[in-house]
């Protein structure tokens, strides 16, 4: 089983967007994202590869919320963890971003 850890730019977006969604939705769709989110890694404990490298950024693998919202992360086999890294939503620039 693998260990789960959260960069700390990661912890930052999750916050702005699940700000954004209380503004522009409900707090019962900023709960939904969250357990869907929660739910999905730690799915990634015992799957860490479950999902595919993103080929603009080989290093992430990324996975998608509702498809609206990406999520990348690394999976280190040595360690033994998946560290979540980023969330965007998706229809951003995304691999500007991860530069």
């Amino acid at each position: 089983m693998y260990t789960i850890e959260f960069d700390p730019d990661y912890e930052q977006e999750l916050e702005f967007i699940l700000t954004g969604i209380v503004l522009d939705y409900t707090v019962a769709y900023a709960e939904k994202i969250v357990a869907i989110i929660d739910d999905t890694i730690q799915t990634l404990k015992h799957q860490p590869k479950l999902f595919a490298i993103y080929a603009d950024v080989p290093m992430y693998r990324k996975f998608l919320i509702d498809g609206k919202y990406a999520i990348f992360y690394i999976a280190n086999d040595d360690a033994k963890t998946v560290r979540i890294v980023h969330i965007f939503p998706a229809v951003r620039d995304l691999p500007y971003l991860l530069q």
